[in-house]
């Protein structure tokens, strides 16, 4: 059995570590935020990890209406001379499977050396990590380490670190009380759904566009790039309507689509999904509730989530896909030729 699919079936159990982890570390958490007057908070990380950063961002500013983006870690190192300005004085999450990322390491270590002010909050999944060692706040998660190249487990934690941080700091209790329902439900979401999964991999498409929005925009991303990591199939990440302006003339018959929608009785989003059908690509739709248009594959939750919690029934979709579409492109899902687990300058 491929240890890119033990990773990924096995990311419930996990998920729900990283839970107790932050429900046991709230009130610190919250004690470290709320004592400093930080005037932004900034995501740091490369590859999947920055794409889930990128979605940390957008979920800080819409959840708790506090400044904030993200940065590549690799941006930051080569321009921490640029940056160091709009960083004096900022909370920086450190986002990293290894806790030893180059970029990551040399950015914090250039940003002290330009006398910046800052405090440093890490989400690793190794322990004891270099980057847990020089940080002012820390979660480290071995259980969802992926020895596998590819992230998969890992970022799904790494999502749930972003949902659970703005949860807590906003005492969102409804929130933190669904985010457990749903990791509770996804083993039962992963059975029922799998053998679409499988289907949907064995139809005759070689591209993959992922849509989404808002807090999710950091995790459809990150679905984009699993499309070519894991089966080394090209792909892109656009915002749902934005795919109109260009995109859409790429989206062709050999297209896999993935959208996530938000309402699926929505105008508009209605009939951005019925223009991608009329261009006889494969389209996959997740939606909380049912979406009746014809020409699509429904992977339905069941029940309305806050936006935020979605990303986690929605990440598995891309992920189970791609497992099931590399035996059809013979890509090594375990070890994809040209790329390793960790990039080390």
């Amino acid at each position: 059995m491929s240890l890119t699919y033990q990773e990924i079936i096995s990311q419930y159990d996990a998920l729900k570590k990283t839970y107790e982890l932050f429900r046991k570390h709230a009130e610190e958490l919250k004690t470290f935020v709320n004592s400093e007057n930080f005037s932004l908070i900034a995501y740091v990380g490369c590859g999947s990890s920055y794409s889930i950063a990128s979605g940390m961002a957008v979920t800080t500013q819409m959840k708790l209406a506090k400044p904030s983006l993200s940065i590549a870690g690799g941006d930051l190192m080569l321009h921490h001379d640029r940056y160091k300005k709009i960083l004096d004085g900022a909370l920086i999450v450190a986002v990293s499977r290894s806790g030893s990322t180059s970029e990551v390491l040399k950015s914090i270590n250039a940003l002290k050396n330009d006398g910046c002010r800052f405090k440093l909050l890490t989400f690793s999944a190794v322990e004891n990590s270099k980057l847990s060692q020089i940080s002012d706040f820390v979660f480290d998660m071995p259980w969802a380490f992926d020895q596998s190249v590819c992230q998969t487990r890992t970022v799904t934690n790494f999502y749930l670190c972003g949902a659970l941080f703005a949860a807590i700091l906003d005492d969102d209790q409804r929130l933190l009380s669904e985010l457990k329902a749903v990791i509770d439900n996804g083993e039962n979401y992963l059975h029922l759904f799998e053998p679409v999964f499988k289907e949907v991999a064995g139809r005759k498409w070689g591209h993959g566009v992922v849509l989404g929005d808002a807090e999710l925009c950091g995790i459809c991303e990150e679905g984009a790039l699993t499309f070519k990591e894991i089966c080394q199939v090209d792909s892109n990440y656009y915002h749902l309507l934005d795919a109109r302006h260009g995109p859409m003339v790429m989206i062709k018959s050999d297209t896999l689509v993935i959208a996530v929608v938000d309402d699926p009785k929505n105008t508009y989003e209605r009939g951005m999904i019925e223009d991608i059908v009329k261009k006889q690509a494969v389209v996959v739709v997740y939606s909380d509730i049912p979406c009746d248009l014809e020409g699509i594959i429904n992977i339905c939750y069941g029940k309305s989530l806050n936006p935020i919690s979605r990303g986690i029934p929605f990440i598995l979709i891309p992920q189970l896909i791609n497992y099931y579409k590399s035996a059809f492109t013979g890509a090594d899902p375990d070890k994809p030729e040209g790329l390793d687990p960790w990039i080390k300058l």
